[in-house]
């Protein structure tokens, strides 16, 4: 059992050196670091998804707004058709 324990101790502590030396020379980011850059990207995404939100809102509207002028040029040329022919059936 002691043997155990002073290897499991011996590799606690080689790691920890490892780790530490590993950070220490900027070869491995701690989890602050970590951690903050993961904040980072979350609001950069964030940002990104609302501004490809409001372009494709905006284009929306933009091409609600053109089918709607269409329809409606669309219905005054049939009325105006309609009421031609109206004219023309009533005349004879």
């Amino acid at each position: 059992i002691i043997q155990f324990n002073c290897r499991y101790t011996l590799t606690l502590a080689g790691t920890t050196a490892s780790i530490n030396y590993l950070v220490g020379k900027g070869y491995l980011k701690t989890t602050a670091q970590i951690s903050k850059d993961v904040k980072h990207k979350r609001n950069e995404l964030k940002e990104k998804y609302s501004e490809t939100r409001e372009e494709m809102k905006d284009k929306i509207s933009e091409k609600r707004g053109e089918i709607i002028e269409k329809v409606e040029e669309r219905r005054h040329v049939l009325e105006d058709r309609v009421d031609e022919l109206k004219s023309k059936f009533k005349k004879k």
